[in-house]
């Protein structure tokens, strides 16, 4: 549970903002947007039999992002063969970054 601030209190976050900038020289230094996403795949339907399936896949992807304090936005999946590229949702992840 996060305990809210009071006023007059500051986040570790802020007061680190503070030293980046002054460390800058006074140049207020941002920090990229960051996205989570998930892709999974599976190549043949013997992975969905022994507990690969896209959603098996999906739903460790979130308990994993979960443990790390992020929420996956978007879950990018495909049902082909990992030798070649060429795997639409594969495309649009690169594509989207």
């Amino acid at each position: 549970m996060v305990a809210p601030l009071t006023r007059g209190t500051r986040s570790a976050g802020s007061i680190r903002a503070d030293i980046k900038e002054q460390a800058a020289g006074g140049v207020k230094i941002t920090t990229p947007y960051r996205r989570t996403v998930c892709y999974v795949r599976v190549s043949v339907e013997e992975q969905a039999l022994d507990g690969y399936s896209l959603p098996d896949q999906e739903r460790r992807a979130r308990e994993a992002a979960r443990k790390r304090g992020e929420d996956i936005g978007e879950v990018y999946s495909d049902h082909h063969t990992g030798k070649s590229r060429n795997r639409p949702d594969l495309m649009r992840l690169l594509a989207d970054a």
